[in-house]
């Protein structure tokens, strides 16, 4: 299995309440746990900011898909 395959895909998104506030990213990192907690600071710094986790989930290394955040609705 080679390294990139090793690695732990967190499919993170935020937006403000509306469909043109939207943004989304794929990180990378180690661990389950570690996809986990940049989950719940993303959380923090964008409540912050006014916006809000608009979906979270991690594609394991064995292709398995695990929710992490059920999302926060626009209404």
């Amino acid at each position: 299995m080679s390294q990139e395959s090793k690695k732990w895909k967190l499919h993170i998104g935020c937006h403000k309440k509306t469909l043109v506030s939207r943004d989304s990213d794929v990180r990378e990192h180690g661990s389950l746990e570690d996809c986990r907690c940049d989950v719940q600071e993303s959380e923090e710094f964008w409540k912050g900011m006014g916006y809000f986790v608009w979906f979270a989930y991690v594609i394991c290394p064995d292709g398995k898909k695990v929710q992490l955040h059920e999302g926060t609705p626009y209404s």
